[in-house]
């Protein structure tokens, strides 16, 4: 039945699923925030992973981190993604906000440096796992 009522732009399926939001990321993304969706209110983040493809190779550090508006590296800081694997942040354990009153937009940032490889190179793929209770 309408209820004539804007819904949230965050997504709950009725089946109690585990929900995941994702990003692309490559290493011409240097500084952008990349959106990976929305959180609905009420959502439990209970995981982030970063799977690297081709390692990020510019001439400092590499890292990726994943966060929202209020803290851009709540659930990752930076993660090395020098090299390929899946990364396990452990910035989660200690985050302050893991269940969100509000619809949140979450964002990933690669963090290149400063001084680009003459050939840069990285591709990685950013998972967020939450719960809707």
């Amino acid at each position: 039945m309408a209820t004539g009522t804007a819904g949230g732009v965050g997504r709950r399926y009725h089946t109690k699923q585990v929900h995941y939001l994702t990003a692309n990321i490559t290493v011409s993304d240097e500084d952008d925030s990349i959106s990976m969706g929305w959180l609905p209110a009420g959502a439990i983040v209970t995981a982030c992973r970063v799977a690297v493809f081709t390692a990020f190779n510019n001439s400092g550090n590499d890292y990726i981190k994943v966060g929202h508006s209020n803290d851009d590296d709540e659930f990752a800081a930076s993660v090395d993604v020098s090299s390929v694997g899946v990364k396990l942040p452990t910035t989660l354990a200690t985050a302050t906000e893991v269940k969100f009153s509000v619809d949140t937009e979450i964002f990933a940032m690669y963090e290149g440096s400063s001084t680009a490889n003459a050939s840069p190179a990285g591709s990685a793929t950013v998972v967020l796992e939450f719960v809707v209770p």
